[in-house]
Parts: C-alpha cells; structure tokens; sequence
C-alpha cells in the first residue's frame, strides 16, 4: 500500500489536472459561443416550405383575388 505522503501528492496531482481540465472547458465554451454567433450573423436562416405553407400561400393567394373582384361594399 502506498505511504502517505504519495497517495497526498497523487491527489494533489489529480486536483491540479482537474482544475487545468475545468479551466480548458470554460476555455473551449467561451470559444464556442463566439463561434455560434459568428455563424449566426453570417448564414441567414430560411425556413423549409412545408405542405402547410404551400396551402397557406394558395388560400392567401386565394383571398387576394377574391378581395380585387369584391370590394367591401359586397359585405352589406
């Protein structure tokens, strides 16, 4: 079995790799925000056309023509 003062420094060692690991992966996450919001700024998000926007656009499209042919004088 080890002595004392080795299974102390082991653990001193440990608690100083430790502390390097956590330092290194507030390090890496700080670097990795940056790099999020870089990427955000640059590419523009579009948004996928769905079948529900397709038939959104065709019944608004819809509605347009119907307003051009009956004004809201039809309504009373």
């Amino acid at each position: 079995m080890p002595s004392t003062p080795e299974v102390s420094n082991a653990l001193e060692q440990a608690k100083q790799e430790l502390e390097e690991a956590n330092n290194r992966k507030k390090q890496l996450q700080r670097q990795l925000e940056d790099q999020e919001e870089t990427l955000v700024a640059t590419v523009p998000v579009t948004p996928t056309t769905t079948a529900l926007d397709a038939r959104i656009t065709a019944l608004q499209a819809q509605i347009d023509n119907l307003r051009l042919k009956y004004t809201d004088l039809h309504r009373r």
